[in-house]
């Protein structure tokens, strides 16, 4: 039982034990009930907890972001803001170069001034393109983002139509976007036409 795995005996009867005196403990059993646990529970208990802290550790590497290799010195990148007031906040924020890297992080400088943290590898996306337009992490491959064309679901899973620089389009969620900056201007066009079009509108004579 539980209760015998834990404490190395059995538990006591559901008596009145009142008017019991003290026993005087049996070492020899005492000592043949601790050598069981140490040699049959213990292992046993060592052995689930080291399965299941190895399959939640794969669980937690296989979500990870990996680098396969350090971003050389002189590399233009972004940082992953940690507290957004909201969001429609940018998720990341630069430009800054790289100056090196240990184990601890990446010493990263904007516009002279070194940054005073370390930036883990996982809080940083490099960007190595036209920095007025969007790279998009898509399920190919990062792609120039030219424009988004179309949105789709509710607020909370909401996916938008990217046209690649390539020609092709992909729908992409909006995590998958660095920047909200193409976002915010595609909510504005859409805003500003439905404000032509109200302006536009007029009743039909009877």
């Amino acid at each position: 039982t539980p209760f015998a795995v834990m404490f190395a005996r059995t538990r006591n009867a559901m008596e009145n034990y009142t008017n019991e005196g003290a026993k005087d403990i049996d070492y020899k059993m005492l000592l043949e009930r601790n050598k069981a646990m140490v040699e049959a529970v213990y292992p046993g208990l060592y052995e689930k907890t080291k399965e299941r802290a190895e399959a939640r550790v794969a669980k937690i590497n296989k979500s990870r972001l990996t680098a396969k290799k350090p971003i050389p010195p002189g590399t233009i990148v972004m940082i992953k803001v940690e507290n957004r007031s909201s969001k429609l906040s940018e998720r990341w924020e630069g430009h800054y170069t790289v100056l090196g890297h240990d184990s601890v992080g990446y010493t990263l400088e904007k516009d002279g001034v070194v940054l005073e943290r370390k930036v883990p590898r996982h809080k940083i996306r490099v960007i190595q393109y036209d920095l007025t337009k969007t790279m998009l992490k898509g399920k190919r491959s990062d792609q120039l983002v030219e424009d988004i064309l179309d949105h789709r679901g509710p607020q909370n899973k909401r996916e938008y139509l990217a046209q690649l620089a390539d020609g092709n389009t992909e729908w992409a969620d909006e995590e998958d976007f660095p920047s909200n900056t193409l976002i915010r201007w595609y909510w504005t066009s859409r805003c500003q036409e439905e404000a032509k079009k109200d302006s536009d509108w007029r009743p039909t004579e009877q």
